[in-house]
């Protein structure tokens, strides 16, 4: 072989040489950008993961909390349909009890010390009763201690009992068993054991 030729051996080992480290820096840093991308895909995708995770999870904790909340209010509703149903029902045994008494013969007496109240707040001054059209019998019981009274049947007392108008100052004293029966309902309903 020739000198040139030798030289041209060793010249087309060393580019082949030069090509080999070349080639293998290359796919060295081939591989490492592969590498980077795959890593900050794969960052990207977690953090897509995450996010709809965390998306997922607010999504269904708004749902059981929209579900509780309606829930809570269908049973508010029937806590009050039912504290409603026990106050009617309560106050129409109670209208009952309170027409029996007004039967009995205590009722007479309750007309007389109410109508004995009633003079003491209203004094000597003219004023009017109103009674229910059954308790006009005692009309003449209800003068002797109001002398001043004109005793009117009233249509508004459902129950018993009297309200007075004082002919003067216009003072009302409504001392019906409709009026106090109704001035018990908060009383009710505040120590009803159906709270909300």
């Amino acid at each position: 072989m020739s000198l040139n030729d030798e030289k041209v051996s060793k010249l087309i080992e060393a580019i082949q040489a030069e090509a080999r480290q070349r080639q293998e820096q290359i796919k060295r840093e081939i591989d490492e950008l592969t590498r980077l991308e795959l890593e900050q895909a794969e960052a990207e995708v977690l953090g897509d993961a995450y996010a709809l995770i965390h998306n997922e999870m607010n999504s269904m904790e708004q749902g059981v909390n929209r579900d509780f909340s309606q829930k809570q209010v269908a049973a508010r509703r029937e806590l009050i349909g039912l504290r409603q149903e026990t106050k009617q029902k309560v106050f129409a045994l109670a209208r009952e009890k309170l027409s029996f008494f007004t039967e009995g013969d205590q009722y007479l007496d309750f007309l007389i010390q109410s109508a004995q109240s009633i003079a003491g707040v209203l004094g000597d001054g003219a004023f009017i009763l109103y009674v229910r059209p059954a308790d006009l019998q005692f009309e003449d019981h209800l003068k002797a201690q109001c002398p001043n009274a004109a005793v009117i049947v009233s249509d508004d007392i459902a129950i018993g009992g009297m309200t007075a108008v004082s002919s003067q100052g216009g003072q009302v004293i409504d001392d019906t068993l409709d009026a106090r029966l109704q001035e018990q309902e908060p009383w009710f309903l505040e120590h009803c054991v159906l709270g909300l």
